[in-house]
């Protein structure tokens, strides 16, 4: 959630993950953040990187840890010219062997070399120096020969969203990592709750065809809900407010934009109450999501508070 009204760095990341392994694999990121320099920094010059522990707390299903340990970082500003990554197209989802991926940014050269994890190799003519800014690269998986020249092309696919890239420039040696994550273009419009509208979901790579969120709506405290679709066709989505006994009260239904209408899907981010329905039946307790036609879509649930300025996620079931 950023909320620059307050200071241009206030920035708050609440994380919630279905995967029990989050934050266990010391060569895996929890979460890396990409941000435009100010060009007076000295190139070689270094800065120190720390967490605001007294800020920050993790928990499992059954309680926090109350002994956190941080190892302390550093930020070097790289040589002038160094390679960079600005964005991955596409930038997620489920690729089938062979698929063009473009790499952005800046310093790219004939010495600049690109990995990525969850690919087997990446062959020299399957790589194209499009210009300074842009790299072309077509992924190749499965069993591939070290000495080989041509991909085979055996049909296995690769689920991109979260691998690392690696850029390498080999005159220099000169390497850096970029984490790809779709970000999804905003259907039109947004929240009648401002609070909502300060909120930037990060999507785990699930998704569903159908999944439920608790409902709350009390007081201050109120339910988001934010879908993304990654895929290349439309999705028909309806949202019910149920019953504790999982009786049907009301619901609204919408089209989902996918990646076929532009160069990236669409993705939505509302009040369930104030936006969806802002007249809600008494006795409604949880909230349900049914893809009515096309692919399975990203979920996300909110908790959040008005009066705290609090989103926290929640995890569909």
């Amino acid at each position: 959630m950023i909320d620059t009204s307050v200071n241009p760095s206030n920035i708050k990341i609440q994380l919630s993950s279905p995967d029990a392994l989050l934050g266990t694999d010391i060569t895996y990121p929890v979460i890396t953040l990409s941000m435009p320099l100010s060009n007076s920094l000295t190139p070689g010059a270094t800065f120190p990187l720390s967490i605001d522990t007294a800020n920050t707390s993790f928990f499992d299903s059954t309680k926090a840890y109350t002994t956190l340990e941080f190892a302390p970082g550093t930020l070097t500003i790289a040589p002038v010219g160094s390679p960079y990554v600005s964005d991955v197209l596409p930038a997620g989802g489920l690729l089938p062997d062979r698929t063009l991926i473009k790499i952005f940014g800046a310093g790219f050269n004939a010495n600049t070399r690109v990995s990525i994890e969850g690919t087997t190799i990446i062959l020299p003519a399957d790589q194209t120096l499009v210009s300074p800014g842009e790299i072309d690269v077509k992924i190749c998986n499965g069993t591939v020969a070290a000495t080989a020249t041509v991909c085979p092309n055996n049909g296995t696919s690769m689920q991109l969203d979260g691998e690392r890239v690696r850029v390498k420039d080999t005159g220099t040696n000169f390497v850096l990592e970029y984490y790809t994550y779709l970000r999804a273009d905003d259907e039109p419009g947004s929240s009648a709750n401002a609070l909502v509208n300060l909120v930037h979901p990060m999507f785990s790579r699930l998704t569903y065809l159908f999944a439920t969120i608790p409902l709350v709506n009390s007081g201050t405290q109120f339910t988001g809900l934010s879908l993304q679709n990654t895929n290349a066709s439309d999705s028909g989505i309806k949202i019910e407010l149920l019953d504790a006994s999982n009786g049907s009260l009301a619901n609204t239904s919408f089209i989902l934009h996918g990646l076929g209408t532009g160069t990236a899907g669409k993705k939505i981010t509302r009040d369930v109450i104030a936006d969806l329905f802002p007249s809600p039946p008494a006795g409604a307790t949880q909230i349900k999501v049914t893809v009515t036609s096309g692919p399975a879509v990203q979920v996300l649930g909110m908790l959040g508070d008005t009066s705290t300025g609090i989103v926290t996620p929640v995890i569909p079931q």
